[in-house]
């Protein structure tokens, strides 16, 4: 498969389609959730499919690539704020005993948003309810 150029609006709106109608294959949607990152970084849909996939999938394989995709696609203070909010809860003690793959992909991508935001930021999207 070639290269797609970036901000290609083509291939952005094939990517879009995948994730919204193969709601059975998760790795097809992972892939394209990080292809659409590749080219569209920031994009929100892709954000958001990445969330959800790390959060509900029982593959490792599949967890990590959307992880590994999600830490890469971010783009504003906004979304890595938004991303803190929405995986903060995967960090307590019920996930790390009971799901601990989940609890370590979470805790990677949540030091990568710590790392990108200044800590008044990082405290607030932690205190405040998910979006």
């Amino acid at each position: 498969m070639g290269k797609i150029d970036q901000g290609n609006s083509y291939a952005i709106a094939a990517l879009l389609r995948i994730l919204e109608n193969t709601e059975n294959h998760e790795g097809n949607r992972a892939q394209a959730a990080g292809s659409l990152g590749k080219i569209d970084q920031g994009n929100p849909h892709a954000i958001t499919e990445l969330i959800r996939i790390l959060e509900t999938t029982e593959n490792k394989n599949i967890r990590w690539e959307a992880a590994d995709n999600l830490q890469k696609i971010l783009a504003t203070p906004e979304q890595y704020a938004g991303v803190v909010s929405a995986l903060k809860d995967c960090l307590s003690n019920e996930v790390y005993q009971n799901n601990f793959d989940l609890f370590n992909k979470c805790y990677k991508v949540l030091w990568e948003c710590a790392a990108n935001l200044p800590y008044p930021d990082f405290y607030h999207a932690w205190h405040s309810p998910p979006e």
